[in-house]
């Protein structure tokens, strides 16, 4: 097992999941997770119980294609860490995410960031690295009225 492809292949699953996210390809995004899959959603502040699990991939396709509602969004994957078990089929990841989300609010432009910890396990099928859990730890949320992504 070449740990250095194994882990870049689960970093590519990783990015994938923010890519797909941000150019609104729902069912891409859902297609990374395995069989079996969980996805759980926990609030800031709580990190004993999930308040959003999703366990299905009709499930999975309606969180990504609720991300339709805001005009555009835009991951970012930070530091990393990976571990992979001896077998090279199994892994589990550490991600640090922000996630800028811009809508419309009262008329106005609206910009919501949100700084995010996934804890991750994945399963390798057919050599594709997928997800078996991914558990979104949302660290703190910050909104900002009135921008504008014309000003840049």
């Amino acid at each position: 097992m070449d740990r250095y492809l194994e882990e870049k292949g689960i970093r590519r699953t990783i990015d994938l999941y923010a890519h797909y996210a941000d150019t609104r390809q729902a069912q891409a995004q859902a297609d990374l997770f395995a069989d079996g899959a969980v996805f759980k959603v926990f609030a800031a502040g709580n990190e004993d119980r999930p308040v959003q699990v999703y366990t299905s991939p009709a499930e999975f396709l309606a969180v990504f294609e609720n991300l339709e509602h805001y005009k555009m969004t835009f991951h970012f994957n930070g530091q990393l860490m990976i571990d992979l078990d001896e077998s090279g089929e199994k892994a589990a990841a550490e991600t640090y995410t922000l996630a800028y989300h811009e809508t419309e609010v009262n008329g106005e432009n609206a910009l919501m960031n949100v700084a995010i910890r996934y804890n991750d396990s994945f399963v390798k099928e057919n050599g594709i690295w997928k997800f078996k859990t991914r558990n979104l730890y949302i660290r703190f949320v910050d909104t900002k009225h009135g921008f504008d992504a014309n000003q840049i």
